[in-house]
């Protein structure tokens, strides 16, 4: 590593060293466990949750389209709040950092179960991708005329085809699409600081800081 260099990609990594290879990441780190760093999605202690949230959702469009990923699963589906007697607010941070949903601490729980706590803006932020793109699905390429991170993907048979849009700029986009002839607007949902994975006309003007899945169907 040599400072002030930047370092290649894992897609350029991979085309070089091994091409013919099929590439498995296990996993990547998020909340850093072991020290008061945070973590590779570039979260620090200052950002809020939806900040958060749209710095991950960034990730996963990196994984995708830049590492030309297949999948991306995210581990702690389900977490734990910190305990009650938990003080520390960096500590408090990473446990609802960790989880899509989120359960009661087990040293606050009365009874055999943890109760349901609440969805992060994670969670919808993910449905964004899972609850629209299917097994089966793969990606194709899309070209943005602006600064959103545009990704789309076609099922099996190319009749339904799935945009997201990711606006993380501080700045309201008016997101248009031109595809191929035969496909017809389905239905756009959308997750902002207001809203969550929730359905929108098609023509409302997106946001700062907002995720926007568009649904298109032959």
């Amino acid at each position: 590593f040599i400072p002030g260099h930047q370092l290649p990609s894992e897609r350029e990594l991979v085309q070089e060293y091994i091409p013919e290879k099929k590439l498995w990441m296990t996993e990547t780190t998020g909340a850093q466990w072991n020290g008061n760093d945070w973590h590779t999605y570039g979260w620090t202690a200052d950002l809020t949750e939806h900040q958060k949230a749209i710095q991950a959702a960034r990730y996963m469009h990196t994984t995708f389209v830049d590492a030309q990923a297949s999948a991306f699963l995210w581990w702690g589906l389900i977490y734990s709040v910190a305990p009650g007697e938990e003080k520390d607010e960096k500590v408090r941070q990473k446990h609802r950092d960790e989880g899509l949903a989120l359960v009661c601490a087990p040293a606050d729980q009365v009874g055999e179960y943890q109760s349901f706590a609440e969805r992060t803006k994670k969670f919808y932020v993910f449905s964004q991708y899972s609850k629209f793109i299917r097994p089966g699905y793969r990606r194709v390429e899309t070209n943005s005329a602006s600064d959103l991170h545009t990704s789309a993907f076609v099922n099996k048979d190319n009749t339904r085809l799935v945009a997201i849009v990711i606006n993380d700029s501080k700045n309201t986009m008016n997101p248009s699409f031109q595809i191929d002839s035969g496909y017809a607007l389905v239905s756009t949902h959308q997750t902002d600081k207001s809203r969550n994975c929730k359905s929108i006309r098609a023509d409302v003007l997106l946001p700062p800081q907002s995720v926007r899945t568009v649904v298109f169907q032959k």
